[in-house]
């Protein structure tokens, strides 16, 4: 008589599937093993999907810094004194590096063909930041632009 598979949680099922006990299971409990393999990868999968988002985030916060530090770097001055009022561009520097550890972890598990296009999250993230906090004009083709970029980004995500 085959041996029945106490109900466990995905962890430890995920644990039991290299085991030769496996080979007793029922057809049921060899499908269920199956579909909890199949939700471990797809909780690994959200895991770098989110990974990645916040790695766009943070690349997103990183340009704003550049801009801050940018703007804020004196005309004269020594090069001392320079490099002190460009702190902004060094942390941005930071946060970009960050960012593009987090997306290389992320692209263990997620396709490079759908991970990408979700970069231009970024670029939309960076059109508010720069409107709200550098007050820069928005105009009707840029706001046409964020739309088809929006529109993108749907449509990759939904492929």
């Amino acid at each position: 008589m085959p041996q029945k598979l106490v109900l466990m949680n995905f962890r430890t099922a995920t644990a039991c599937r290299n085991t030769s006990a496996e080979r007793e299971y029922t057809t049921k409990d060899r499908l269920w093993l199956i579909e909890s393999r199949l939700i471990d990868r797809a909780v690994l999968v959200l895991k770098d999907i989110y990974l990645i988002l916040l790695s766009v985030f943070l690349g997103a916060v990183g340009q704003v810094a550049f801009k801050y530090g940018a703007t804020h770097i004196p005309d004269t001055g020594s090069v001392m004194e320079k490099v002190i009022a460009a702190w902004p561009i060094t942390v941005g520097l930071a946060v970009y590096g960050v960012s593009t550890l987090l997306w290389i972890y992320a692209l263990r598990t997620v396709e490079l063909s759908y991970a990408y296009p979700l970069i231009s999250l970024g670029y939309i993230l960076v059109f508010i930041a720069s409107y709200f906090l550098f007050h820069e004009a928005i105009g009707l083709l840029r706001m046409g632009g964020l739309v088809l970029i929006l529109s993108g980004i749907v449509l990759v995500a939904n492929s």
